[in-house]
């Protein structure tokens, strides 16, 4: 049975409940896998009605979901749902609430800070899993981003006080407002061309300057905080490399999709003037 580090619930000062590391955590670390203790599915909005007045139906369930904060003015029940995780699968629409999981507290990305971990469902083990993004102190907060790079449209303090209802304190959401909008600029300009990329790959129109066009978003993006994107980003220019028989560097791509935030200094092996044309 995997053991993993010692972490613990615990009372912060100002959020409210939050998770702490009891021991040194080293990067890359898998932290916790762990079951939703509540899970509610449905591919319409009539079965997943019929789904939480299945799983609420038990006592200790709608204790524990009554345990988590509610967002002001909202339904007792609706009103927690901010807290449920996505439990991706192939054919439902499932979230769930962990324990432990749904206790930790939220940290921007941004050029200034960000989490020192994330979460990632696997289907195959039917657990939220927590990985280590840098190494993690005894007693340090271990936190996670509420906002994905895909869904990071709005000003993070703005997009937290409407679908979370706190204000968040990190060092990216302290700057002024010029420099979030200039951020968030950049992070739309970054999803705007991944949204576009295979249709730009597909057309074999000019696939030097389309892999180019790629490093320079992929290194806007992490300096944005969202190194994670390296694993996505990487993955295209190894597709499209592949695509034109560029073989050395479809393999370096590769690399570093595996390596994710370890492999930007990769970057510089990696030439982009050599894709077959």
């Amino acid at each position: 049975m995997t053991a993993f580090p010692a972490i613990e619930v615990v009372d912060i000062p100002g959020k409210g409940k939050g998770v702490i590391a009891l021991e040194f955590i080293t990067q890359g670390t898998r932290i916790i896998a762990e079951e939703p203790t509540i899970k509610l599915s449905g591919q319409t909005r009539e079965d997943l009605a019929h789904s939480v007045q299945i799983a609420l139906s038990s006592p200790s369930n709608l204790e524990f979901l009554l345990s988590f904060p509610c967002k002001k003015g909202e339904d007792p029940v609706s009103g927690r749902f901010n807290h449920f995780l996505p439990c991706a699968s192939e054919d439902d629409n499932a979230c769930g609430l962990c324990a432990t999981i749904c206790r930790i507290n939220h940290t921007c990305c941004s050029p200034l800070s960000g989490p020192n971990a994330m979460y990632t469902w696997r289907e195959d083990l039917q657990c939220e899993t927590l990985h280590a993004l840098r190494d993690i102190a005894p007693m340090e907060e271990i936190t996670v981003s509420y906002i994905a790079c895909q869904i990071h449209t709005d000003d993070p303090p703005k997009f937290l006080r409407k679908n979370f209802d706190f204000s968040c304190s990190c060092a990216g959401c302290a700057r002024s407002p010029d420099q979030r909008a200039h951020s968030l600029a950049r992070i739309r300009q970054y999803n705007l061309f991944m949204e576009s990329f295979s249709i730009s790959a597909q057309s074999r129109r000019n696939p030097t300057q389309l892999l180019e066009q790629l490093q320079h978003n992929l290194l806007a993006i992490c300096e944005e905080g969202y190194a994670i994107e390296l694993s996505r980003g990487a993955h295209c220019g190894f597709r499209l490399c592949a695509m034109y028989g560029d073989a050395k560097n479809a393999v370096l791509w590769e690399t570093l999709s595996r390596h994710r935030y370890r492999g930007i200094s990769l970057f510089g092996a990696v030439d982009t003037g050599s894709v077959y044309v």
